[in-house]
Protein backbone atom coordinates (compact mmCIF):
# COMPACT_ATOMS: atom_id res chain seq x y z
CA UNK A 1 0.00 0.00 0.00
CA UNK A 2 1.18 3.48 -1.43
CA UNK A 3 0.43 5.71 1.86
CA UNK A 4 2.87 8.64 -0.08
CA UNK A 5 0.80 12.10 -0.23
CA UNK A 6 1.04 14.04 -2.94
CA UNK A 7 1.71 17.58 -2.99
CA UNK A 8 -0.46 19.57 -5.04
CA UNK A 9 2.26 22.00 -5.64
CA UNK A 10 3.78 19.46 -7.39
CA UNK A 11 1.50 18.28 -10.36
CA UNK A 12 2.73 17.05 -13.82
CA UNK A 13 1.14 20.28 -14.57
CA UNK A 14 2.33 23.14 -12.61
CA UNK A 15 0.66 25.97 -13.44
CA UNK A 16 4.03 28.23 -14.35
CA UNK A 17 4.10 25.50 -16.71
CA UNK A 18 1.33 26.74 -19.20
CA UNK A 19 0.59 29.89 -17.74
CA UNK A 20 2.33 33.05 -18.46
CA UNK A 21 2.39 34.53 -14.68
CA UNK A 22 1.87 38.79 -14.96
CA UNK A 23 2.70 40.97 -11.87
CA UNK A 24 -0.18 43.22 -10.28
CA UNK A 25 1.48 45.80 -12.01
CA UNK A 26 1.51 44.31 -15.26
CA UNK A 27 -2.24 43.42 -14.61
CA UNK A 28 -3.51 46.97 -14.01
CA UNK A 29 -1.56 48.44 -16.52
CA UNK A 30 -3.13 45.88 -19.35
CA UNK A 31 -6.54 46.84 -17.58
CA UNK A 32 -5.82 50.57 -18.41
CA UNK A 33 -4.47 50.17 -22.00
CA UNK A 34 -7.99 47.77 -22.43
CA UNK A 35 -10.18 50.51 -21.31
CA UNK A 36 -8.81 53.33 -22.89
CA UNK A 37 -8.67 51.51 -25.85
CA UNK A 38 -12.22 50.30 -26.21
CA UNK A 39 -13.74 53.65 -25.00
CA UNK A 40 -13.98 56.97 -26.42
CA UNK A 41 -11.85 59.60 -24.79
CA UNK A 42 -14.87 61.73 -23.47
CA UNK A 43 -17.34 60.28 -21.66
CA UNK A 44 -20.87 61.48 -21.19
CA UNK A 45 -21.96 60.52 -17.66
CA UNK A 46 -25.58 61.22 -15.81
CA UNK A 47 -26.04 60.01 -12.27
CA UNK A 48 -26.55 60.64 -8.77
CA UNK A 49 -24.29 62.45 -6.36
CA UNK A 50 -23.48 60.79 -3.41
CA UNK A 51 -20.45 61.15 -1.01
CA UNK A 52 -19.73 64.57 -1.88
CA UNK A 53 -16.54 66.16 -0.22
CA UNK A 54 -14.38 69.18 -1.03
CA UNK A 55 -10.32 68.93 0.12
CA UNK A 56 -9.13 72.35 1.28
CA UNK A 57 -6.92 71.79 -2.15
CA UNK A 58 -10.31 72.59 -4.35
CA UNK A 59 -10.72 69.34 -5.26
CA UNK A 60 -14.28 67.79 -5.41
CA UNK A 61 -14.74 63.46 -4.68
CA UNK A 62 -17.69 62.04 -5.26
CA UNK A 63 -19.99 59.04 -6.33
CA UNK A 64 -22.31 58.41 -9.30
CA UNK A 65 -24.69 56.12 -8.53
CA UNK A 66 -28.25 54.44 -9.82
CA UNK A 67 -30.10 51.90 -9.04
CA UNK A 68 -26.85 49.34 -9.64
CA UNK A 69 -23.87 50.51 -9.55
CA UNK A 70 -21.73 53.31 -8.39
CA UNK A 71 -18.31 54.66 -9.77
CA UNK A 72 -16.42 57.50 -8.22
CA UNK A 73 -15.69 60.80 -9.53
CA UNK A 74 -13.20 63.54 -9.20
CA UNK A 75 -12.99 67.25 -10.04
CA UNK A 76 -9.45 68.77 -9.68
CA UNK A 77 -9.73 72.78 -9.15
CA UNK A 78 -8.47 73.40 -12.40
CA UNK A 79 -11.46 72.14 -13.83
CA UNK A 80 -13.81 73.73 -11.04
CA UNK A 81 -12.67 76.45 -11.94
CA UNK A 82 -14.19 76.83 -15.23
CA UNK A 83 -18.05 75.31 -14.18
CA UNK A 84 -20.62 77.62 -13.68
CA UNK A 85 -20.47 78.50 -10.12
CA UNK A 86 -24.05 78.17 -9.76
CA UNK A 87 -23.86 74.78 -10.56
CA UNK A 88 -21.12 73.86 -8.33
CA UNK A 89 -21.95 75.82 -5.04
CA UNK A 90 -25.12 74.15 -5.00
CA UNK A 91 -23.84 70.63 -5.89
CA UNK A 92 -25.01 68.42 -2.99
CA UNK A 93 -25.65 64.77 -2.34
CA UNK A 94 -28.73 63.69 -3.85
CA UNK A 95 -28.45 66.16 -6.98
CA UNK A 96 -28.76 64.62 -10.44
CA UNK A 97 -25.96 65.26 -12.51
CA UNK A 98 -24.82 64.84 -16.19
CA UNK A 99 -20.86 64.84 -16.39
CA UNK A 100 -18.24 64.83 -18.81
CA UNK A 101 -15.40 62.97 -18.35
CA UNK A 102 -12.54 60.67 -18.85
CA UNK A 103 -12.16 56.97 -17.33
CA UNK A 104 -8.79 56.97 -15.71
CA UNK A 105 -7.17 54.00 -13.87
CA UNK A 106 -5.44 54.11 -10.51
CA UNK A 107 -2.71 51.49 -11.53
CA UNK A 108 -1.03 51.75 -8.00
CA UNK A 109 -4.44 50.34 -6.33
CA UNK A 110 -6.39 48.80 -9.08
CA UNK A 111 -9.56 51.30 -9.39
CA UNK A 112 -10.78 53.32 -11.73
CA UNK A 113 -12.71 56.61 -11.43
CA UNK A 114 -14.05 59.27 -13.74
CA UNK A 115 -11.85 62.60 -14.22
CA UNK A 116 -14.70 65.30 -14.58
CA UNK A 117 -14.00 68.48 -16.85
CA UNK A 118 -17.98 69.57 -17.24
CA UNK A 119 -21.23 69.17 -15.51
CA UNK A 120 -24.50 70.32 -15.36
CA UNK A 121 -27.63 69.66 -13.76
CA UNK A 122 -29.22 66.51 -15.64
CA UNK A 123 -32.05 66.95 -18.11
CA UNK A 124 -30.58 70.46 -18.40
CA UNK A 125 -31.89 71.51 -21.83
CA UNK A 126 -30.02 73.52 -25.05
CA UNK A 127 -31.51 76.75 -24.06
CA UNK A 128 -30.61 76.57 -20.09
CA UNK A 129 -26.87 75.59 -21.37
CA UNK A 130 -26.67 78.33 -23.91
CA UNK A 131 -27.71 80.78 -20.88
CA UNK A 132 -24.70 79.53 -18.61
CA UNK A 133 -22.18 79.83 -21.79
CA UNK A 134 -22.98 83.38 -22.30
CA UNK A 135 -23.41 84.17 -18.79
CA UNK A 136 -19.77 82.74 -18.42
CA UNK A 137 -18.42 84.74 -21.40
CA UNK A 138 -19.90 88.02 -20.09
CA UNK A 139 -18.47 87.13 -16.70
CA UNK A 140 -15.01 86.81 -18.23
CA UNK A 141 -15.26 90.13 -19.97
CA UNK A 142 -16.17 91.76 -17.14
CA UNK A 143 -19.22 93.01 -18.12
CA UNK A 144 -20.76 92.12 -14.82
CA UNK A 145 -18.52 93.48 -12.62
CA UNK A 146 -19.73 95.50 -9.63
CA UNK A 147 -17.66 98.52 -10.82
CA UNK A 148 -19.16 99.11 -14.12
CA UNK A 149 -22.95 99.20 -12.48
CA UNK A 150 -24.13 102.43 -12.79
CA UNK A 151 -26.37 104.48 -9.66
CA UNK A 152 -30.30 104.81 -10.42
CA UNK A 153 -31.38 108.45 -9.45
CA UNK A 154 -34.12 108.12 -7.07
CA UNK A 155 -36.13 110.68 -9.40
CA UNK A 156 -35.14 110.12 -12.75
CA UNK A 157 -36.05 112.97 -15.37
CA UNK A 158 -37.92 110.61 -17.42
CA UNK A 159 -38.31 106.82 -17.69
CA UNK A 160 -37.92 105.07 -20.91
CA UNK A 161 -39.87 101.80 -20.86
CA UNK A 162 -39.02 98.79 -23.39
CA UNK A 163 -41.77 96.31 -23.84
CA UNK A 164 -45.24 94.74 -25.40
CA UNK A 165 -47.87 97.51 -26.06
CA UNK A 166 -50.28 95.05 -25.74
CA UNK A 167 -49.02 92.81 -23.06
CA UNK A 168 -50.11 92.53 -18.98
CA UNK A 169 -46.52 94.04 -17.93
CA UNK A 170 -47.05 97.34 -19.57
CA UNK A 171 -50.42 98.12 -18.14
CA UNK A 172 -48.82 97.08 -14.39
CA UNK A 173 -45.76 99.11 -15.20
CA UNK A 174 -47.92 102.68 -16.08
CA UNK A 175 -50.31 102.04 -13.07
CA UNK A 176 -47.45 101.25 -10.61
CA UNK A 177 -45.68 104.58 -12.07
CA UNK A 178 -49.33 106.59 -12.55
CA UNK A 179 -49.75 105.81 -8.55
CA UNK A 180 -46.23 106.13 -7.39
CA UNK A 181 -44.46 109.18 -9.33
CA UNK A 182 -47.20 110.91 -11.49
CA UNK A 183 -44.68 113.30 -11.62
CA UNK A 184 -42.31 111.57 -13.80
CA UNK A 185 -42.80 111.46 -17.72
CA UNK A 186 -42.85 108.31 -19.09
CA UNK A 187 -42.33 106.74 -22.58
CA UNK A 188 -43.25 104.19 -24.13
CA UNK A 189 -41.28 102.14 -26.90
CA UNK A 190 -43.42 99.19 -28.10
CA UNK A 191 -40.99 96.23 -29.09
CA UNK A 192 -41.76 92.29 -29.22
CA UNK A 193 -40.56 90.47 -26.42
CA UNK A 194 -41.32 87.07 -27.75
CA UNK A 195 -40.63 84.91 -30.90
CA UNK A 196 -37.35 85.10 -33.29
CA UNK A 197 -37.46 88.61 -34.03
CA UNK A 198 -37.88 89.38 -30.45
CA UNK A 199 -34.38 90.61 -29.61
CA UNK A 200 -33.41 92.21 -32.69
CA UNK A 201 -36.75 94.35 -31.71
CA UNK A 202 -35.39 94.80 -28.00
CA UNK A 203 -32.08 96.03 -29.34
CA UNK A 204 -33.28 98.44 -32.13
CA UNK A 205 -35.63 99.84 -29.33
CA UNK A 206 -32.79 100.48 -26.63
CA UNK A 207 -31.08 102.38 -29.26
CA UNK A 208 -33.90 104.41 -30.00
CA UNK A 209 -34.07 105.63 -26.51
CA UNK A 210 -30.41 106.46 -26.84
CA UNK A 211 -30.78 108.63 -29.80
CA UNK A 212 -33.93 109.98 -28.82
CA UNK A 213 -34.04 114.17 -28.00
CA UNK A 214 -35.95 112.91 -24.35
CA UNK A 215 -33.78 113.12 -21.32
CA UNK A 216 -34.62 109.32 -19.78
CA UNK A 217 -32.31 108.47 -17.17
CA UNK A 218 -33.50 105.37 -16.67
CA UNK A 219 -34.67 102.72 -18.90
CA UNK A 220 -37.29 99.71 -17.70
CA UNK A 221 -37.25 96.82 -20.26
CA UNK A 222 -39.45 94.58 -19.00
CA UNK A 223 -42.35 91.85 -19.66
CA UNK A 224 -44.56 89.54 -17.92
CA UNK A 225 -43.55 85.50 -16.56
CA UNK A 226 -42.98 82.89 -19.08
CA UNK A 227 -41.25 79.69 -19.59
CA UNK A 228 -37.62 79.58 -20.01
CA UNK A 229 -38.57 79.66 -24.48
CA UNK A 230 -40.67 82.37 -23.80
CA UNK A 231 -38.16 84.49 -22.02
CA UNK A 232 -34.98 83.29 -24.53
CA UNK A 233 -35.09 86.76 -26.26
CA UNK A 234 -33.93 88.35 -23.12
CA UNK A 235 -30.77 86.23 -22.92
CA UNK A 236 -29.76 87.18 -26.04
CA UNK A 237 -26.25 88.30 -26.40
CA UNK A 238 -27.10 91.34 -28.77
CA UNK A 239 -29.51 92.38 -26.23
CA UNK A 240 -27.11 91.99 -23.43
CA UNK A 241 -24.57 94.41 -25.53
CA UNK A 242 -26.90 96.47 -25.94
CA UNK A 243 -27.62 97.16 -22.37
CA UNK A 244 -23.61 97.46 -22.26
CA UNK A 245 -23.70 100.04 -24.44
CA UNK A 246 -26.30 102.23 -23.55
CA UNK A 247 -25.71 105.63 -21.99
CA UNK A 248 -28.55 105.79 -20.68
Amino acid sequence: MNDRITNPFMASNPLSATTQAYSVSEINHLVADVLSASLPGLLSVEGEVSNLSVASSGHRYFSLKDAQSTISCALFRGAANRIARDILTTLKNGDKILVKANLSVYKPRGSYQLIVSDMEPAGFGALAQAFIALKRKLDEAGLTAENRKRDISTWPQEIAVVTSQTGAAIKDVLATLARRAPFIPVTVYPTLVQGEQAARNIVAAIEQVNASDKAASVILLVRGGGSLEDLQAFNDEAVAMAVVNSRV
